[in-house]
């Protein structure tokens, strides 16, 4: 039997995140989880659970030096949905603060830290490539970690590390309850994507998209690519 691959999945107390460290366990995975705070049904399962808040920058490169994750896979942000001229400063901060900053943080120290060839996983957002006003804040911080992320694939490749974007649909959560809406008809149950997505992550792609975003995720990064293929050599 070979080593076990070890996965660190930070945000994974509940929603996605829970539901990718059951499909884990389920493949005889080692897990380590990330979070403000153990869930019940966290506690439930044999992981090593870390409480850390994912904000607090100066503890990742400690956090990643000592785990030395195969797979790192980020499954936090911070929704807002309203009226965009409505929401208290302290709203629009702790938005951008989780959804983007200390997300390009992790990312970078991920990208310096990990083990040569190791893979990781950022939970994206449709939003990051439709506009929506009733999302601006959060989807503009989507769009420029999805953006940060094709200016860093260069520099990780050098280390065989790879990034996949995923973008996991509409997911009945309670990620939608926390940004100030209701969950849409039509939500699949994070189970439902956790396999094709951790898979996804395994595999190297730089894309996936569940069946609900496909269309339109393949379409738009289709898209990019011939448009950065076409005008990358004039930023130089």
């Amino acid at each position: 039997m070979g080593k076990k691959i070890n996965l660190l999945i930070v945000g994974g107390s509940r929603g996605i995140g829970l539901a990718l460290v059951d499909e884990a366990l389920t493949e005889r995975k080692q897990v380590t989880v990330v979070a403000r705070k153990e869930t019940p049904d966290l506690k439930d399962l044999q992981v090593n659970f870390i409480n850390q808040d994912f904000n607090d920058i100066s503890l990742i490169r400690p956090l990643l030096t000592n785990i030395q994750p195969d797979l790192l896979i980020l499954c936090v942000a911070q929704g807002l949905c309203g009226n965009l001229l409505e929401f208290s400063d302290a709203q629009i901060s702790q938005c951008i603060q989780a959804s983007y900053t200390s997300t390009i943080f992790w990312i970078k120290e991920a990208i310096k830290t990990l083990p040569d060839n190791s893979k990781i996983g950022w939970i994206s957002s449709l939003t990051a490539k439709v506009p929506s006003h009733s999302w601006s804040y959060y989807a503009s911080s989507k769009a420029g970690v999805a953006h940060f992320i094709e200016c860093v694939r260069e520099p990780a490749m050098s280390r065989g590390i790879s990034i996949t974007v995923c973008y996991p649909g509409c997911v009945a959560t309670d990620f939608h309850r926390y940004a100030g809406t209701q969950i849409p008809q039509g939500a699949i149950q994070p189970s439902d994507i956790a396999k094709d997505l951790l898979q996804a992550v395994e595999n190297r792609l730089e894309v996936w998209a569940s069946c609900l975003d496909k269309d339109v995720i393949e379409t738009a990064y289709k898209f990019d690519k011939t448009y950065r293929d076409t005008f990358r050599d004039s930023l130089k």
